[in-house]
């Protein structure tokens, strides 16, 4: 009799294990085919994020995955925030642009976590600065332009050529262009022109709008005349006019607690979600090596202003004229496939 109970037992626990393991193979079906083959993820999704340069990468990539590499790709659009949280969660698979030193918890508290992973760095060069047209030091004989201030090299230079830059509402300062008021910019901005005695001399203006400073640095370069702004690339007016960086003091932490020397070196990260790693192992090796430098995108947002382009008309853009750039970042047999849906 507890011979029967034994076998009934082990028949009943048998059955359960037989059960549980059909409901595994089942849970796997998404991701396996029925001979045991990883199966290939159909749907990639890309954060396309809101300014210029994400928007362009991310139809750079687009392109290329579709057209290489045969994925269908959406690109899901929304702010920096949502993003961040829709990564973490899995419903979008890449993020091209992480400017990780203006994120907090929202972006290292998933990478923390391992729901997302770094794996790539891209828009490598520190570009914030104060600028001034490269003409007022070297001149440009094809304008007619003499060089004014040839000496001028640094912020500690300023000083001694504030007359160049008369500050249109205050004859007795010259003026530099800074951030739009409402920019987080102008708590670093303020500092550095007290911390390099730069108040004595100059006022700093601030343009109602990004598009406002944009506009004064093109007004005043399309008519040769001298000004000092703030900006940062990759950007289309990096791209499009020959601008000088001023110098400052090189960055340490130490120093940029008081606002005492040039802007951090930002660092932009590709991100994955960590199913990807598996799921598509060939989309994350395109991505390792992605590439695109500060240089490059000022180039590329040059191209969308002077021709009213989008960024999809860009991307293409891109693509037909740096081929000996994207194409080693895939196996030869599908940059040839990206290249002849080009011609």
């Amino acid at each position: 009799m507890n011979v029967l109970k034994n076998n009934r037992a082990l028949l009943v626990l048998l059955v359960f294990l037989l059960a549980v393991c059909l409901l595994v193979v089942g849970c796997q079906k998404d991701t396996n085919t029925s001979d045991g083959e990883t199966k290939k993820k159909e749907i990639i999704t890309i954060a396309e994020s809101t300014w210029d340069s994400a928007m362009v990468n991310s139809e750079i990539a687009k392109y290329i995955l579709e057209n290489g590499y045969d994925y269908n790709v959406e690109l899901i659009s929304a702010s920096s925030m949502i993003e961040l949280q829709s990564h973490a969660q899995g419903e979008i698979d890449v993020r091209i642009e992480n400017w990780t030193k203006t994120y907090g918890d929202e972006y290292y508290k998933p990478l923390e976590e391992g729901s997302i992973v770094e794996i790539n760095e891209i828009l490598t060069g520190n570009e914030q600065a104060l600028y001034v047209p490269t003409y007022i030091i070297k001149g440009d004989p094809a304008r007619g332009i003499e060089p004014v201030a040839p000496d001028l090299k640094s912020v500690f230079d300023l000083p001694k050529y504030w007359e160049l830059f008369k500050d249109p509402e205050d004859s007795s300062k010259g003026r530099i262009i800074g951030a739009p008021n409402t920019w987080s910019t102008n708590q670093q901005l303020e500092p550095k022109m007290v911390n390099y005695e730069l108040d004595k001399n100059y006022n700093l203006f601030f343009p109602g709008s990004g598009t406002a400073l944009s506009t004064s640095i093109a007004s005043a370069y399309e008519k040769g005349e001298p000004v000092i702004a703030y900006y940062w690339g990759p950007t289309w007016i990096l791209g499009k006019y020959d601008l000088t960086a001023l110098e400052e003091p090189e960055y340490t932490d130490e120093a940029w607690e008081d606002y005492n020397c040039e802007w951090p070196p930002d660092v932009v990260s590709i991100t994955v979600y960590k199913d990807l790693i598996d799921q598509a192992p060939d989309v994350v090796e395109f991505f390792k090596k992605f590439e695109m430098s500060s240089a490059k995108m000022n180039e590329i947002l040059a191209y969308v202003n002077t021709e009213n382009a989008d960024p999809h008309e860009a991307a293409i853009w891109y693509l037909e004229n740096n081929e000996n750039i994207w194409s080693n970042w895939m196996p030869q047999e599908i940059s040839e496939k990206v290249n002849t849906t080009l011609q």
